[in-house]
This record gives structure tokens, C-alpha cells and sequence, in this order.
């Protein structure tokens, strides 16, 4: 479980298992440090975890029994403020000839948020090797040169590297 920590959901899943393995008060400490990170605010789980932290921090509380993990492709939303947004940045990434070539399973995911670039484009890494950033306002995808710390275009990224397309 340790090695799973910091990633958007893995932290609540924690919880939810210190708690059914009756360990209250780590749970409750687990939930109060996803409180604490307002990044994670537009989530659902960010949701559950204050309604755990109201639960444990009762007198007599109802630990839970089982452990709560959606899967990939739950039906139920994830996110509160922007799952169209997120769904469309994943379909472009996706559709990125560089990305389709790869061998499945890969892994594709948030980095970071608007919030967090302070920008209006989201951080997505596919595997180790590509780090791509999404302009919220255009969908206009970027290429971000961890060698020379720019973003760079697409074409210009392809170029450089001899990518044909």
C-alpha cells in the first residue's frame, strides 16, 4: 500500500483499508492529509473522504467493511468539475500517432491540473517517455522537452526528434 501513495485515488483507497482493518485514527489522519490538498477538491473521492472525516470523528463511528476503488472505466463520474474536458484531452492524446503505435496496455494520466501548472493546460505523461501539455482553451497539444525545460510544438518536437507522420 505505501508504495501506491500520492496518486489522485490510491490515497482514499488507503484509507478506506486502515479503516477496515480498524485502524481509526490512521485512517483519520489519512483522510485529513486529502482534505488538506486542495488540488483534489473537484474529485468525488475528495467528497467521500469529508464525509469519512465527519464519520470517524464521531464518538461511536461505523468503520467501514469493504474497500471502495473505481474501476477504469466506472460508470459513476470521477470528477466533479470536468470529466468532458478531461475525456476530450485523453481522446486527442490518444489519437497522437506516437501514442497509438505504442504496445496496450499504457499508462496515460493527469500529471498535473490547470490549477497546478498555472496555466490553462494540463500535464499529461503517457509511460516514462512523453510528457504532453493540453491547452484547455484551444485543445491545441504541446510537447514539453524535460532536456531543455520548454514546450514545444508538435511539429517542431517531430522534427527534431526525425518522428515521420
Amino acid at each position: 500500500m505505501d508504495s501506491t501513495s500520492g496518486y489522485y485515488i490510491t490515497d482514499y483507497v488507503k484509507a478506506n483499508y486502515l479503516e477496515v482493518i480498524g485502524e481509526k485514527e490512521k485512517a483519520l489522519e489519512a483522510y485529513l492529509e486529502i482534505k488538506s490538498n486542495k488540488s483534489m477538491d473537484h474529485y468525488h473521492h475528495y467528497r467521500f473522504a469529508l464525509k469519512r472525516i465527519d464519520e470517524l470523528s464521531k464518538s461511536e463511528p461505523i468503520l467501514l467493511d469493504e474497500l471502495f476503488y473505481p474501476s477504469l472505466r466506472s460508470d459513476k463520474e470521477i470528477c466533479i468539475t470536468d470529466n468532458k474536458t478531461r475525456t476530450k484531452i485523453f481522446d486527442i492524446i490518444s489519437a497522437l500517432p506516437e501514442i497509438k503505435s505504442l504496445d496496450k496496455p499504457y499508462a496515460m494520466y493527469i500529471y498535473q491540473e490547470p490549477e497546478e501548472t498555472k496555466s490553462s493546460n494540463y500535464w499529461i505523461k503517457v509511460n516514462s517517455q512523453y510528457d504532453f501539455f493540453v491547452d484547455t482553451s484551444s485543445f491545441v497539444v504541446t510537447y514539453f522537452d524535460k532536456n531543455n525545460d520548454e514546450q514545444i510544438s508538435l511539429t517542431k518536437w517531430r522534427k527534431k526528434n526525425d518522428i515521420q507522420h
